[in-house]
């Protein structure tokens, strides 16, 4: 999905790749600054710029934790939208902390351990 060259809500861009990647009902609330429509996460979006902004993030990301929470407890999962990754939303990065991907990706693991693991001989 291209980034449109007019300004265009990155939020609005982000929630239809979501939708068009097969999860519904994802969509952007403007009054919390949260997406919503996945239970129990809570995502938010930032912009890091060239000039030191992502040495930054784990400033941000914090602050998105705590003052910035707006009562939302559940993990928090960062999209680090910019055009300066490349011309593609799906150039886009994820952040989360690790405590929140290891059980995530342990659970993603059980469900189906032959396509996930893979001895080598």
């Amino acid at each position: 999905m291209k980034i449109p060259k007019k300004t265009r809500s990155w939020e609005h861009l982000v929630a239809r790749y979501m939708v068009a990647s097969g999860i519904p009902n994802f969509m952007w609330d403007y009054p919390s600054r949260r997406f919503n429509g996945i239970f129990g996460w809570s995502f938010v979006r930032s912009t890091p710029r060239l000039d030191g902004g992502w040495a930054q993030v784990p400033f941000y990301f914090k602050r998105y934790e705590n003052e910035r929470a707006n009562g939302h407890t559940q993990p928090l999962v960062m999209f680090l939208t910019s055009r300066d990754s490349g011309p593609n939303i799906e150039d886009s990065y994820v952040l989360m902390r690790i405590e929140t991907f290891a059980p995530f990706l342990v659970a993603k693991i059980d469900a189906d351990p032959e396509r996930h693991i893979r001895m080598e001989k």
